[in-house]
Parts: C-alpha cells; sequence; structure tokens
C-alpha cells in the first residue's frame, strides 16, 4: 500500500507468521513492535535486520489511560470484542492454558 513499506508495525497476534508478515512489510529502517505476549518462536537471519537496518521493540501492554479509552469504546458499542468463551474467575487457570494453546475464535471471559 505504501510502495516501499511501513515505517511501523503494530503486531498484537503473536504467531510466527505473523510477525514474518509483520517484518516483511516494513521499508528500510522500519520498527516492528510486538505488543503482548506470545508463546511462539520468531527466527530471522541477521542479514535480514542488518541491511535493511530495521528495528524490533517490544512492548508488554497499554497505559492506565488506555485501559479507560477501551473501556469507554466498548461501553459505547463503538469497539466490539469477540467472546469465546465465559468461565468463572475460579477457571483462571483453565482460560490461561487455552489462551496459551491459542486457536480460540475470541477471547476468554472471566466473571467474579
Amino acid at each position: 500500500m505504501t510502495g516501499e513499506g511501513a515505517d511501523v508495525v503494530f503486531e498484537l497476534v503473536g504467531t510466527a507468521a505473523s510477525i514474518r508478515s509483520g517484518m516483511d512489510m516494513l521499508r528500510r529502517r522500519g520498527r516492528l513492535v510486538l505488543i503482548g505476549y506470545t508463546q511462539d518462536t520468531f527466527q530471522t537471519h541477521p542479514i535480514d535486520l542488518i541491511v535493511r537496518e530495521v528495528s524490533f521493540i517490544g512492548s508488554v501492554g497499554a497505559t492506565l489511560s488506555d485501559l479507560h479509552e477501551a473501556i469507554d469504546l466498548l461501553a459505547r458499542g463503538i469497539l466490539r470484542v469477540p467472546v469465546a468463551q465465559t468461565l468463572p474467575l475460579e477457571a483462571f487457570e483453565n482460560a490461561l492454558e487455552q489462551t496459551r494453546k491459542g486457536g480460540l475464535p475470541g477471547r476468554v471471559v472471566l466473571t467474579p
């Protein structure tokens, strides 16, 4: 879309394929920002980074202000998140295991 590639790609999926895709989208001196957690491993040859002078940046998430904004968007119906399953809070280990395995068609919601 940009012709030369993107200056910055924000990668939120966390699979090896999506990280590779993000890397391939970058222009020279572009930045790939990995957001969140993943169990997948990503491998690339150092020459891919050196020749194109790309940077990888990691970020665990967002600020408290970002969370407030996301909740507001959800409350107003602007942002919709698919829910795959709702579990009681006591089943958090089960929910975490399902999330780690991947393949869910949405989020797991824990209720108190």
